[in-house]
């Protein structure tokens, strides 16, 4: 008896461990392309950082500086 009600309770984990696997790859493979725009939203240009940031808008402008002396130079 307890044999056998152990193999049923296994059972049940066992099957309940498997459709949580499933529905959380359910929902991953919906959330593939949200990601995948959110991450290509994130991305910013330096003149975008710029904007933000008047520290870094001071590096941008002194390295845009140096690749155009070098593109003069060439």
């Amino acid at each position: 008896m307890i044999a056998a009600t152990r193999k049923q309770f296994e059972q049940q984990l066992s099957q309940k461990d498997e459709d949580i696997a499933k529905r959380e790859q359910g929902t991953r493979d919906k959330e593939k392309p949200f990601d995948a725009r959110r991450a290509l939203s994130m991305i910013k240009s330096p003149t975008q950082v710029a904007a933000v940031n008047p520290s870094e808008r001071t590096r941008v402008i002194e390295e845009e500086s140096k690749k155009a002396k070098l593109a003069a130079a060439t």
